[in-house]
């Protein structure tokens, strides 16, 4: 199976000057904890819920005045759309992440896929269950 198969397609993005008031308020509406950046069409950046949770603790700015850029993590790992979904469930594991954004092969973003993506569309629910307990474990160092 690719990654194609299990992704959610066109995901909802912004831009790496939109607000971290406007990202986290996309977040909220659409009920989603990823919002990939987004430069003209490649993709640079991703912004999770957690991002905005500790930028909010640590930082006293007003939200509608940090651009989401500041808090973003840069160069995501990704996956390819036609690579096999067991390279892209190895990535998880191996970097300890819930959600990968999909490109093409012009770095364009066209999917997600998270751990629920990979639950809701795989029918072994026991490796479904042993990926998420892989994913969720605490890195060794």
């Amino acid at each position: 199976m690719k990654c194609k198969d299990v992704m959610t397609p066109c995901p909802d993005y912004c831009r790496p000057d939109a607000t971290v008031q406007q990202v986290a308020t996309m977040m909220k509406a659409k009920d989603i904890g990823v919002v990939p950046i987004v430069d003209g069409t490649k993709l640079i950046g991703i912004v999770t819920d957690r991002d905005l949770a500790i930028t909010n603790l640590a930082n006293s700015t007003q939200d509608d005045q940090i651009e989401v850029s500041a808090v973003m993590t840069g160069n995501p790992i990704t996956c390819w759309q036609d690579e096999d979904i067991e390279v892209e469930i190895g990535l998880m594991k191996e970097h300890q992440i819930k959600r990968v954004p999909i490109v093409n092969e012009n770095l364009t973003l066209v999917g997600v896929i998270s751990q629920a993506d990979i639950a809701n569309r795989l029918d072994d629910s026991l490796a479904t269950t042993e990926i998420a307990t892989e994913i969720a474990k605490p890195s060794a160092d």
